[in-house]
């Protein structure tokens, strides 16, 4: 802790960019590296990345798609939950109850 000195500014020296979608070019370039990575597909990366790209939804919320809330005659998904970590339980699913 000697060592750590004093932050002189609060204020950050660069400014973040503003965030923006893929383009669709850069889409099928992501998937396409990720479709030929062997770390990615054991990681399952390229599903999850189609699902977020398809549903726009955020981490916790991809995290927490189970097939149950698939309905495929209406080719719909109703996401029920985010992937949360809680204190003392670790990372756990919470599930939305109707």
């Amino acid at each position: 802790m000697r060592e750590i000195g004093r932050l002189e500014s609060k204020k950050a020296k660069n400014q973040r960019a503003k965030p923006r979608a893929l383009t669709a070019d850069e889409a099928i370039d992501l998937l396409g590296k990720l479709d030929t990575d062997e770390q990615a597909i054991a990681d399952d990366l390229p599903d999850m990345v189609r699902l977020f790209l398809a549903t726009g939804e955020r981490t916790g919320e991809v995290l927490a798609a189970h097939w149950s809330d698939f309905d495929e005659k209406e080719k719909s998904i109703a996401m029920a939950g985010n992937a949360i970590r809680a204190k003392g339980r670790g990372k756990i699913i919470n599930r939305e109850r109707p």
